[in-house]
């Protein structure tokens, strides 16, 4: 007798993955990758959608009162939209006290998996140019 296969992706969904550390670990290092991608992308540039990235900086800089907290909120959201897996986001901003124009951001979350919690803090620098460096 012939047994019927469920379809690919019904196979996928019905398996209960099992995750080391080291797949955290891979997931962290994947998930720094992304936020570097979706840092470094200004809103209205992808055309996957129309506010995937970040704000245009020089415009948050001139035309708020308070330009950290304007862009401690613009990460904040645009993270939550498009890194789901990271549980919370939480962005605190503050200035380069060694350079002029320089901002560091530290972003913080946690990745929920089976066997429990993987907090994670991914720390960032804005150079005087725009361009984020994302590392953990």
């Amino acid at each position: 007798m012939t047994q019927l296969r469920l379809p690919l992706l019904k196979r996928i969904q019905s398996q209960k993955p099992q995750q080391s550390m080291t797949d955290l670990n891979d997931l962290a290092s994947e998930m720094q990758s992304q936020l570097n991608a979706l840092l470094n992308t200004r809103q209205g540039s992808a055309l996957i959608a129309e506010d995937y990235g970040i704000p245009d900086l020089n415009s948050v800089m001139h035309q708020s009162d308070d330009p950290l907290g304007h862009l401690e909120r613009s990460f904040a959201q645009v993270v939550s939209d498009f890194e789901p897996r990271l549980e919370a986001p939480l962005v605190r901003a503050q200035r380069d006290e060694e350079s002029a124009g320089r901002f560091q951001f530290a972003i913080e979350g946690e990745l929920r998996f089976e066997q429990g919690v993987l907090p994670v803090l991914y720390h960032t620098v804005m150079t005087s140019n725009g361009h984020i460096q994302v590392r953990r």
